[in-house]
């Protein structure tokens, strides 16, 4: 099974690396694989992002509904900077968690194809280079 880091599949630059993968045109199995491996990560960035809001709701001060309370910049608040560690410390245990994809090999990808480095260090976890 191929794991990856949740911190990593909520960056923007992968979301652009995937749609880039998704213009290459490839065989029909590396399709599906590819199907596969997009669900799953859509899935799994839903997680990491209610996870993350139930840590912040956890920690930080609320207003009368019980809503996180935030500041101008859209940044919640805290009552001191020790809970405002603690709950940062939360969400970065959630971010290197990995997340274990449903492939057994990665997608392969023609060595023809053109690619940009950036997508491919984003991406190298998932994809391989076939001759």
């Amino acid at each position: 099974m191929i794991k990856i880091q949740n911190g990593l599949l909520i960056l923007p630059e992968f979301s652009e690396a995937i749609q880039e993968l998704m213009s290459i045109k490839i065989d029909v199995k590396s399709c599906l694989l590819i199907s596969t491996v997009i669900e799953d990560i859509e899935a799994q960035i839903d997680v990491v992002n209610r996870s993350k809001r139930m840590v912040i709701n956890k920690y930080c001060i609320k207003d009368e509904k019980g809503s996180p309370k935030i500041d101008a910049e859209g940044s919640a608040l805290f009552d001191n900077d020790e809970i405002r560690e603690q709950c940062l410390k939360d969400i970065e245990d959630i971010m290197v968690e990995k997340f274990e994809l449903r492939i057994k090999d990665k997608i392969k990808i023609p060595g023809s194809e053109e690619f940009t480095t950036k997508y491919f260090i984003l991406l190298k976890d998932i994809i391989s280079v076939e001759e």
